[in-house]
């Protein structure tokens, strides 16, 4: 089964397209879908089929951690929040 990271400003929660728990996308708006589709993946199935995903997704989700504190945006959004840092 083939996975992939897509960028989606309009993600929201839904089930997993492979195992149907519940995901929700990370604030940045980087989700882990099925190749041929926008069904979000959650993250023991990422992990099962395509672990440098999930990597990816967990270093993107440390950075947005990082940023809030830096800029003093707790929801973790800071960087959609500053122009030109």
């Amino acid at each position: 089964m083939k996975l992939a990271l897509k960028i989606s400003d309009t993600a929201v929660g839904e089930p997993c397209g492979i195992c149907g728990n519940w995901v929700e996308p990370l604030g940045s708006g980087l989700v882990a879908t099925l190749a041929d589709s926008w069904q979000l993946v959650c993250g023991d199935c990422a992990a099962a089929h395509e672990p440098r995903l999930l990597a990816v997704l967990g270093l993107v989700e440390a950075s947005e951690d990082v940023l809030g504190v830096l800029y003093g945006h707790p929801e973790r959004r800071a960087w959609c929040h500053q122009k030109g840092r």
